[in-house]
């Protein structure tokens, strides 16, 4: 169609003068990105006013062709001019922004007005579907929650993206490509006009923003994109206005700014953070700081949208068995990235579900530890002694156990062999401690006397749950040990218990001190 190539064509020239003028009046104006070495990592300051020329050039394309008689065949769809209106609301809330740097939650109220104003005009997901069987019609006030929800949330992900050279365009580049398809597989080609205009003026920027980039897309650009993949990403996959939403087509279209925005979110969650709170944890953040350059980055970048943009296409299909061939890359993927990337917080999770599945160890754990309580309450010599502390840290993950007392209250203990054996080995002497083992805790024992004891765990590996153990000890074992050594030790060989008020304590008593080299 003459009117799709004509609309491409005037975008693309029309962006790439914008951006020529657009990058000097955002140098001499002051408009520029700051590098800080921290989140902004260019070299230099760049103007972000890309968005301008974005703008300019798409709102170009649309008005030129009209103009010249050239008109689309079909009818465009009534809710593109509410859409076309809000675009122009969030383009100006992000150029305002730039200039200003507003405050987030001055733009989330704003951006939550505007997508309220879109749903009361019609434009909503009313129904969505997964597959051609699972049809979700959905209530009133679910249909404005998931909306709204849709609106910003893409809006602030497309943002989250540009950090860095290239990104951005190329994936606004992909995602219109794939909302371009489905509008024309879905029997909306009119909606296919305004993603060329946007295809074309996006391309026009990216020419001056691949790396090194002289000039970014800024708030502006970042926002009236999100904004405009949203309307046009519900609109372009309805057979018709009364159809439902097959949600997971725009979604996947949008997938890597959605994934990097799942895990930012998550991220801050994890950590305390506000949702809106700036970090170093993108994807293009941990790139660099595994050392990728610039290019690679971007072009890794591209390549992940390019998977993503391919499962949405797959899912157009309506095929069963190609849909879950779809999903199953895309969730495979999404977990390699993940863990590729090593993102801190989401490895510290992995711990944690990692420690779960261990769970089952560390009840039998702390059974053992509790019947090692009442073993202490009745042992009245060195062998219930041992025979109490052998019951507790059997099959625990520690390699060496000693109890050090006083050093002239060994002769109570000494005596007995069993606390001596190649599995387990339990100590009473104040001699020289092995510095073999990666790992000792240490508990401190209050005994009855001045003078102080401690119960000493050592591990080569400590295991994923050795740490959460030595609380039940601290708690439970430890109360119990201290009352069996004063009445052990009480009863004694005659002469054996000294006043030992004034002399060294063994060391390292501290108490549930933990030491590693």
């Amino acid at each position: 169609m003459l009117i799709l190539l004509l609309t491409f064509i005037i975008a693309l020239v029309a962006s790439i003068a914008a951006t020529f003028w657009a990058r000097g009046v955002g140098h001499r104006v002051g408009m520029v990105d700051r590098p800080d070495g921290f989140r902004r990592l260019h070299a230099d300051s760049v103007p972000r006013v890309g968005g301008v020329a974005v703008f300019l050039g798409a709102a170009l394309a649309l008005a030129a062709p009209p103009l010249f008689g050239i008109r689309s065949p079909e009818a465009m769809p009534p809710s593109l001019l509410p859409l076309g209106v809000a675009a122009v609301a969030i383009f100006l809330l992000g150029l305002v922004d730039d200039i200003r740097d507003l405050k987030a939650t001055t733009k989330f109220l704003v951006e939550l007005a505007v997508a309220v104003g879109l749903y009361a005009l019609g434009l909503r997901l009313g129904s969505v579907s997964v597959g051609e069987t699972l049809v979700f019609a959905l209530p009133a006030w679910l249909d404005l929650i998931l909306t709204v929800f849709w609106f910003v949330g893409i809006a602030n992900a497309f943002n989250l993206i540009d950090g860095h050279d290239g990104v951005a365009g190329g994936v606004a580049l992909l995602a219109l490509a794939t909302i371009g398809y489905a509008a024309v597989l879905n029997g909306n080609p009119a909606v296919a006009v305004p993603a060329l205009a946007l295809s074309g003026a996006v391309l026009g920027f990216l020419l001056f923003n691949l790396p090194p980039a002289s000039v970014f897309l800024g708030d502006s650009g970042s926002l009236f994109l999100g904004f405009s993949f949203a309307g046009l990403g519900l609109i372009a996959v309805r057979g018709g206005s009364m159809d439902s939403v097959p949600v997971l087509v725009p979604t996947l279209a949008l997938g890597l700014p959605v994934l990097d925005t799942s895990l930012a979110i998550f991220r801050r969650f994890l950590r305390g953070d506000p949702v809106f709170h700036p970090d170093r944890g993108h994807i293009h953040h941990r790139l660099h700081d595994m050392g990728f350059s610039r290019h690679t980055i971007t072009l890794f970048m591209w390549g992940l949208a390019g998977i993503f943009s391919l499962v949405a296409v797959m899912l157009l299909t309506q095929d069963p068995l190609i849909i879950a061939v779809g999903l199953t890359l895309a969730a495979t993927v999404s977990l390699i990235a993940v863990r590729w990337l090593e993102t801190p917080e989401i490895m510290e999770l992995g711990r944690a579900v990692q420690r779960a599945f261990v769970q089952r160890h560390t009840i039998a754990q702390n059974v053992r530890l509790r019947n090692a309580v009442r073993l202490l309450e009745e042992a009245t010599s060195a062998k219930g002694l041992h025979e109490a502390l052998d019951h507790a840290f059997r099959d625990s993950h520690s390699d060496h156990i000693e109890l050090w007392i006083p050093s002239d209250w060994e002769g109570v203990l000494a005596h007995h062999a069993p606390f001596r054996k190649e599995s387990f080995g339990v100590s009473w002497m104040a001699g020289r401690e092995d510095a073999s083992e990666l790992w000792e805790i240490s508990v401190k024992l209050e005994l009855s006397t001045p003078q102080v004891g401690r119960l000493s765990l050592r591990y080569v590996d400590p295991g994923a749950d050795a740490l959460a153990h030595v609380d039940s000890i601290v708690r439970k074992l430890r109360p119990a040990l201290c009352l069996a050594l004063d009445r052990i030790l009480a009863a004694g060989p005659e002469g054996s218990k000294r006043d030992t008020a004034g002399k060294a304590s063994p060391p390292g008593v501290d108490r549930g001190s933990a030491k590693a080299p």
